[in-house]
């Protein structure tokens, strides 16, 4: 029989590294970052031995599983046990993790996309020029007007945690201001401090310049710095926003991952 513990994120680093070395892929820093990050976890333990985690994110959302491979055939009764004793209703979980993917076969009852992972192709990248557009590294002056941009662009946003985040973006100099006639028409991100060789963007443009061409610019931009410190260009994307989906394929992302959102009950 196996039970459940709670624990912190620092006490089970054995197995957190564990885990990470079974993905098939490059961790979603988004994902990471603001769904995983403030997780409460637990320990499965099987007597005096931790053998396994889980988590849950601050709505109550199962966003981490992971068992060691020699009791990777329990994971059927495992989870079923963490859904009912806690009374989880929804997972997310990336399709890049598959022991906690396959954990959920049996007992999903509904799945969607809710996020398209990508990885550049640069084979199939292309530059975009332009002359009418000059951009420059935020700093920390401009916080507050990234946050109110952030804030119209994100769906029910925590402000304390959008605070926190674009913070740290500036800080790691990976926010870029975008000007269009000396006016700021968007925002574009280059996060790489979540992995040494990996670069994950991100892009905003204020409404009134959409459909203009300069949120592929602004990707565009930020695919040729990464490139130039032979990093790897990931974005993720919410799959109900067509699109920027669109533009990321148009410039030579493939969409290799998902983020599920999945109903168990």
């Amino acid at each position: 029989m196996y039970n459940f513990k709670v624990t912190e994120k620092e006490r089970i680093k054995d197995l957190l590294e564990d885990h990470y070395s079974t993905l098939l892929a490059i961790p979603d820093d988004f994902f990471e970052l603001a769904i995983i990050d403030d997780s409460k976890y637990y320990s499965i333990e099987n007597g005096d031995k931790a053998v396994g985690f889980f988590s849950f994110n601050e709505d109550g959302q199962l966003v981490q599983f992971y068992v060691k491979r020699d009791i990777v055939k329990n994971t059927e009764s495992i989870i079923k046990r963490i859904i009912d004793k806690f009374e989880c209703s929804i997972a997310m979980v990336p399709t890049y993790d598959l022991i906690y993917l396959n954990s959920l076969s049996s007992v999903k009852k509904a799945k969607r996309i809710h996020d398209h992972l990508y990885e550049l192709n640069t084979d199939k990248f292309f530059p975009i020029e332009r002359d009418d557009i000059v951009a420059r590294i935020a700093t920390m002056d401009d916080l507050d007007a990234v946050i109110e941009l952030e804030t119209k662009s994100l769906i029910n946003p925590s402000k304390q945690w959008l605070y926190f985040y674009c913070t740290a973006v500036i800080e790691n100099k990976g926010l870029y201001l975008f000007y269009k006639d000396g006016v700021c028409v968007g925002i574009g991100e280059n996060r790489t401090w979540f992995k040494e060789d990996c670069s994950y963007l991100g892009v905003i443009v204020l409404p009134e310049y959409r459909s203009q061409g300069i949120g592929r610019y602004i990707i565009s931009y930020l695919i040729e710095l990464g490139l130039k410190e032979n990093r790897n260009i990931l974005a993720s994307v919410e799959a109900s926003n067509e699109s920027s989906n669109k533009m990321l394929n148009r410039l030579g992302f493939e969409d290799n991952f998902q983020i599920l959102k999945v109903r168990l009950v």
